[in-house]
């Protein structure tokens, strides 16, 4: 191959927008080492892309909608307890709850519950007898029925 022609051949850059198209368009993507596009020339893969820009973009498949998290308290597969709460951006937001009633703030919450996920008033005061802190609320149990109970009475008055 002399030189001129190593000039005229496409770049990587050209490359690879063809196989955005390609993906685009749902067609098999290229191998930037497959012998046939290793000698494409910049004119070659040109025409492909505007060839490529004229087919038409397939619809795509609406994707399954999630469920939305709603602000509360949800026991992830890890068995942690997170709090899920309306930030000031509008997203949903989750923080974590240890035994000691302190929270850790995680970050998007749909990265760590699933809106199936919600904590059962059992769970909540399993958690309160265990640790004499509510799950809710995060405050130390110190009155004598609701330390028995595992949680607060206004927390309680949330399920």
């Amino acid at each position: 191959m002399s030189i001129d022609t190593i000039a005229r051949l496409a770049t990587a850059k050209q490359l690879a927008f063809v196989n955005v198209l390609r993906s685009d368009r749902n067609l098999p993507l290229i191998d930037g080492n497959d012998p046939k596009w290793v000698t494409t020339t910049i004119r070659e893969a040109s025409e492909l892309i505007d060839a490529l820009k004229a087919m038409p973009i397939p619809a795509k498949t609406p994707a399954k909608p999630v469920a939305e998290l709603e602000a509360g308290v949800y026991v992830n597969s890890d068995d942690d307890i997170i709090r899920v709460y309306r930030g000031q951006s509008g997203r949903m937001l989750a923080k974590s709850i240890d035994g000691n009633g302190a929270f850790t703030f995680l970050g998007l919450a749909i990265k760590y519950v699933k809106a199936d996920q919600k904590i059962t008033r059992e769970r909540a005061a399993e958690f309160g007898q265990q640790t004499g802190v509510c799950c809710m609320c995060g405050r130390d149990l110190t009155d004598p029925e609701s330390v028995a109970a595992g949680i607060g009475p206004i927390c309680s008055g949330k399920f």
